[in-house]
């Protein structure tokens, strides 16, 4: 990995005691990220090493880990042993004791053993209290719950929770391997926070999330609130989705090739879908039990199947003007087919059928489209230029290329609106930026997540299984010379989002890469929009007076002071606790059930029938944003 990422990565750094310091709080950061089991005492035992890990890598030895895997490893026997002498304890609700909660405040390590008990002895009790409130009743029927019930959920509550702590242990088959990957991933982190240690089946499945194919058995699993491992969702197409013996929501019990099983308690829902994503397996065995008791074994084999969110599926959007709508949630390929026909292709597709319907504008969602394939996202950006640079890349020792529009002309000359938020990233960035700079789009939204990096995935090893390093390789940047990295993309129109505030954005990760610009060798001339300051205002002004817009900023400061920063203090007890939650969750509904509340004026159709247009449909009928996109082409086309 050291070498790796010294002759392969943009910005590698020399290993040095700085690295060494960063390595060693990384590394704890991620194999105890709550601070739930060492002590400062151990803190202290694994610091003597903290200022020689550089030399370690130099020597290629990294026997001092098994220091950490040794002390962890009895931290989490000593919580296993806390939690069972819990059980025979009578707990303490009387409000000795306190929650606090600072969020500007961070967490800190267990002072000594005794704190270290008192943890796992809080951490219970308020577990059980908020097990009883989740009922949702009157505080007068929580109370008689709470009464006759406490003993049995306390019972219960400690079984999950040693539950966890097995789950924990068996994470990547045991605490050898977890703090292995955990020391890869922390010494790719302390780079930037989008390269990544892969093993084969993370591979696998990242590589499907980017393809418009993958090849799988269907099952997609989820962990309950019972700890029991549920099927989700089963891909249309699939084996399982042809065998009548197994359907959604039917428990897991185990799975087996035939050479190895792998049974499902306290199993983590990370473990179990590596475990099915695995590509040695072609053919496995799964035990569930149905909503009828029985269980069923059923041998399924993965089969090539279309990736139902990675496909385009056009809507016509109409009221007094017909305008075309399409969501685009990520940028996939499909390098492995004849053509590698991806989004581009799709796009380019949907848009031929939306001309055909005669729509005049165009509504392009980015919105959660956390980035894919470049080169699809260079692809549909030249669609809508006729020639021209598309992006600048900047690899290692400053090598700098310019990427152009190979083929020229226009697929869609109608005007067009972009919404993004804080979560449309990289790949989605740089296209909207493109159309930006060059005048083809109004963007609407929130400024984008800030992700300006290029990665490329590399074997550790051609002839060993030593996994993956998903390595950032280069920057890109617009056509203008300049940057959104740790920035994002500013859109034209700012709209209020409730996720204002809660500070995902790339810019808020440790080592992210510095925003900077590059010089251009050519005169970048964008097309003439004349509208835009017009367009731009007359949106702002009805954006101003919208209520529901009003409403989303009021929203999104209760989240933000209420319960992403809530600074509070009160005694752990039942109607503490329960006045806390009921402030919580009603702010929350109002975050959740927001959509709902909305009632657009037009009339939404789907360019083909498709399992999820019903849903669709209804989201787009719902949808504050989508209807100033809207309302903005509407000006556009009236002048």
């Amino acid at each position: 990995m050291v070498e790796l990422v010294k002759t392969t990565h943009y910005q590698p750094r020399e290993i040095n005691d700085s690295l060494s310091k960063d390595l060693q709080s990384m590394l704890l950061k991620l194999i105890d990220p709550k601070k739930r089991f060492f002590i400062q005492n151990d803190i202290g035992v694994l610091n003597k090493n903290q200022y020689q890990i550089d030399d370690f890598l130099s020597d290629g030895n990294c026997d001092f880990l098994e220091e950490y895997k040794t002390i962890l490893g009895k931290r989490i026997k000593d919580a296993e042993l806390a939690l069972n002498e819990l059980k025979e304890k009578k707990l303490d609700y009387s409000g000795k004791d306190s929650l606090y909660f600072d969020n500007t405040i961070e967490d800190t390590f267990h002072t000594n053993e005794e704190s270290f008990k008192n943890f796992w002895d809080r951490r219970v009790r308020y577990a059980v209290l908020l097990n009883v409130i989740e009922s949702n009743q009157p505080f007068d029927s929580i109370k008689l719950k709470f009464d006759r019930n406490k003993k049995e959920i306390q019972q219960d509550i400690i079984n999950k929770e040693l539950c966890l702590l097995e789950e924990f242990k068996n994470r990547n088959g045991n605490i050898s391997n977890c703090v292995d990957e955990a020391f890869l991933n922390a010494f790719l982190l302390i780079h930037d926070p989008n390269s990544i240690y892969f093993d084969d089946s993370e591979k696998t499945s990242y590589e499907a999330s980017l393809s418009n194919s993958q090849k799988t058995f269907g099952v997609i699993t989820e962990k309950d609130d019972n700890g029991n491992i549920i099927i989700s969702h089963i891909i249309e197409g699939s084996s399982a989705s042809k065998n009548e013996n197994i359907n959604e929501k039917d428990k897991l019990i185990s799975l087996s090739t035939g050479t190895e099983t792998l049974n499902l308690d306290c199993v983590s829902n990370e473990d179990v879908m590596s475990f099915i994503y695995d590509i040695n397996y072609d053919n496995m065995t799964f035990s569930v039990l149905n909503n009828k008791g029985d269980i069923k074994q059923i041998e399924l084999t993965k089969t090539e199947v279309d990736v139902e969110e990675n496909s385009i599926t056009g809507y016509i959007i109409e009221n007094q003007n017909k305008f075309g709508y399409l969501k685009i949630d990520s940028f996939y390929t499909n390098e492995e087919s004849f053509n590698g026909y991806g989004v581009s292709n799709d796009v380019a597709r949907t848009i031929y059928k939306l001309q055909k319907q005669n729509a005049k504008g165009l509504i392009i969602d980015l919105r959660f489209n956390g980035g894919g394939a470049m080169s699809e996202a260079s692809e549909l950006l030249g669609m809508f230029i006729n020639r021209g640079p598309v992006s600048i890349n900047r690899y290692k020792d400053d090598y700098i290329f310019t990427i152009r529009d190979a083929k020229g002309g226009v697929a869609y000359k109608g005007p067009i609106v972009i919404i993004v938020n804080q979560f449309s990233a990289s790949a989605s960035e740089f296209f909207s930026s493109g159309m930006q700079d060059y005048n083809n789009a109004i963007i609407i939204g929130s400024p984008t997540h800030g992700k300006a990096t290029v990665q490329n995935i590399f074997p550790l090893s051609e002839t060993e299984s030593y996994g993956f390093a998903k390595l950032t390789i280069g920057k890109f940047y617009r056509v203008t010379g300049a940057s959104h990295q740790s920035k994002g993309v500013v859109p034209d129109v700012i709209l209020p989002s409730l996720y204002n505030g809660l500070k995902t954005e790339e810019k808020y990760e440790a080592y992210a890469l510095k925003n900077d610009s590059v010089q251009v060798e050519y005169t970048h001339k964008p097309s003439l929009f004349d509208m835009k300051k017009k367009l731009v205002k007359s949106s702002k002004s009805r954006v101003e007076n919208n209520e529901k817009f009003n409403d989303i900023i009021i929203t999104n400061g209760e989240i933000i002071s209420k319960v992403i920063n809530k600074k509070k203090h009160f005694p752990l007890t039942l109607k503490a606790v329960y006045n806390d939650e009921k402030e919580g969750r009603s702010i929350w509904r109002k975050f959740s059930d927001f959509e709902q509340s909305v009632k657009t004026s037009y009339k939404v159709t789907p360019l083909n029938s498709t399992k999820k247009s019903k849903t669709a449909i209804s989201n787009i009928e719902n949808d504050l944003y989508i209807e100033e996109a809207y309302n903005i082409l509407n000006d556009l086309i009236s002048e």
